[in-house]
């Protein structure tokens, strides 16, 4: 039920921004000639436009545009949505500049990027106001964990997920756990095992996600099947967590569920499709960025002694270790720390202009070489250094098993 009640409303949005893309391009041309677009002008223009909407779409989904979880109209899907955009208008400047298609784009470009992002804006806010009140799963939580209640307070306030949370139901034995949800759209009701099932039927519910195996008692699950029916589904709680926020949690996931759910199949089609995107991309923003860099290169060196990149050792897919590039934002002799010592944004280790480079990311601009090469891609999860990953890997379940992607240069959670 959850997988395919998000997977048609991921397509759906798709096939929006597919709608809103080709209605800003005829937008465009009727604003930038005042007139209606001739069969001519529209094919001219839709041809080489129909390329970039496919570099438009792939930033959406690179920067996060197509998980529900920040589909809504908020703060992270506006940061989102601009750093699509940029990215995006970034590879059409340079394409229409090699390419050439027989047009004058520049100010044709400056229109469409200000309709779409208007147009994708309102769509979306159109949008979650109908997946927000309509055709709601009734879903019911059954117990508390602290992976629990964050699963909560995300269906609560996230209704174009497409779920109506009815409850978080503690047990009696639960009931001093009460407090620690502060959030007071998260409805909480103390129900005794046995008054589970009429509180199913007087809800609604459609489903009910147990904390843990032991909240799934064999009465209810016998009551349940009893029925005959197949108007409750009973989902877990990681699978839940992961299509809601986009994140695992680790310390509720178990060796079954995770042999169950870690898809190690080949997928030469997406592997390509994901090369060929970074490529892409890192191309363009290498040679987008190329008068940049030197720069920064100067100011860090005048700024404090040293070289003005810093290279570290870092643990890349499938173990292979790789030397990762940056703009150096620490002073070079850190008074016996060593530079593998992660440093917090109160360091007095890092420089003046240090603190500006890691506030506009900047320093992670020559990582764009590591993308170009092959050691990192776009998305992915960070790269640690060797001493750092191997500790790691003895507190996290499963730690290791990360390292089966390339690492990226900004993760899911950032975005």
């Amino acid at each position: 039920m959850m997988h395919n009640s998000h997977r048609w409303r991921k397509g759906l949005i798709l096939l929006g921004d597919i709608v809103v893309l080709y209605v800003s391009l005829w937008l465009m041309l009727l604003v930038r000639y005042q007139a209606l677009p001739s069969p001519e002008r529209w094919d001219q223009h839709a041809r080489p436009f129909s390329f970039v909407f496919l570099v438009y779409l792939s930033s959406f989904a690179v920067v996060g545009l197509y998980q529900l979880a920040i589909a809504r109209n908020s703060r992270a899907f506006h940061q989102a949505l601009g750093a699509a955009m940029v990215a995006a208008t970034s590879i059409a400047a340079v394409f229409f500049y090699l390419v050439r298609p027989g047009i004058t784009p520049r100010l044709n470009l400056l229109i469409f990027v200000a309709l779409t992002a208007l147009l994708v804006t309102l769509w979306r806010r159109a949008l979650n106001a109908v997946l927000g009140s309509a055709l709601l799963v009734r879903t019911l939580i059954l117990g508390f964990t602290r992976d629990a209640a964050e699963l909560a307070r995300t269906l609560a306030h996230n209704p174009q997920l497409g779920y109506a949370l009815a409850a978080l139901i503690l047990d009696p034995s639960e009931a001093s756990r009460r407090a620690q949800l502060d959030d007071t759209r998260v409805p909480v009701r103390i129900c005794a095992p046995h008054e589970l099932l009429a509180f199913i039927d007087a809800e609604r519910i459609e489903l009910v996600i147990p904390a843990t195996d032991a909240h799934l008692t064999p009465a209810l699950v016998s009551a349940l099947y009893a029925r005959g029916d197949d108007r409750v589904t009973v989902g877990d709680l990681p699978s839940m967590f992961e299509a809601a926020t986009g994140k695992v949690p680790v310390q509720s996931v178990s060796e079954r569920w995770f042999l169950a759910h870690a898809d190690i199949r080949a997928k030469p089609f997406y592997e390509f499709a994901k090369r060929a995107g970074d490529l892409l991309l890192s191309f363009a923003a290498l040679i987008l960025t190329l008068p940049l860099a030197p720069l920064i290169y100067l100011t860090v060196k005048l700024d404090s002694r040293g070289s003005g990149f810093f290279t570290q050792h870092r643990v890349g897919r499938d173990g292979k270790i790789f030397l990762a590039v940056k703009f150096r934002s620490m002073f070079w002799d850190s008074g016996g720390k060593g530079p593998s010592t992660p440093p917090v944004p109160t360091d007095p280790r890092i420089t003046r202009i240090g603190k500006f480079l890691r506030k506009t990311r900047l320093d992670e601009l020559p990582q764009l070489w590591n993308i170009f090469k092959g050691d990192m891609s776009f998305v992915g999860p960070r790269p640690e250094q060797t001493a750092l990953a191997d500790s790691l890997s003895k507190e996290i379940p499963f730690y290791r098993e990360r390292l089966s992607v390339k690492p990226g240069l900004t993760g899911w959670d950032q975005i």
